[in-house]
């Protein structure tokens, strides 16, 4: 489970880490249905962190999580999707032309057929398709 502070979100594996450093404990013990985790986190003023649904991200998207929203003791985490930047598009098209497109240049300059030259300019075309350019 993850927990909310002051707007802060700890996540759950970060949690666990930080508890055991700070206990020294190697595995949580079970009380009450809360182990000992998270009794340490709640008694520390920390909340439960419920998160809405993910949306669906095409490849150049990214998913970036709202500020935190604090109603009736739970803290509520939504989500938004943005256009990556130009710099990671720029990436994300190179490492897709050097993995897709370029095997298949190099069979075009090999074989020198106008069925080749299409095969190789159509995946070009389905990379750019892939991860526009924000503007």
């Amino acid at each position: 489970m993850d927990y909310c502070k002051n707007g802060k979100i700890l996540h759950s594996k970060t949690a666990r880490e930080q508890y055991f450093l700070e206990t020294n404990t190697i595995l949580p013990l079970f009380e009450d249905g809360l182990d000992d985790v998270e009794q340490h986190y709640i008694a520390a003023g920390y909340i439960p962190v419920q998160y809405e649904e993910k949306p669906e991200v095409a490849p150049y998207q990214k998913l970036v999580e709202n500020e935190p929203v604090i109603a009736d003791g739970v803290c509520y985490v939504s989500f938004r999707v943005e256009h990556k930047s130009d710099e990671e598009i720029f990436r994300l098209r190179q490492r897709a032309y050097q993995t897709e497109s370029d095997p298949l240049y190099m069979e075009w300059l090999y074989d020198q057929t106008d069925e080749k030259y299409a095969e190789w300019k159509s995946r070009v075309q389905q990379i750019k398709a892939r991860y526009p350019k924000k503007n």
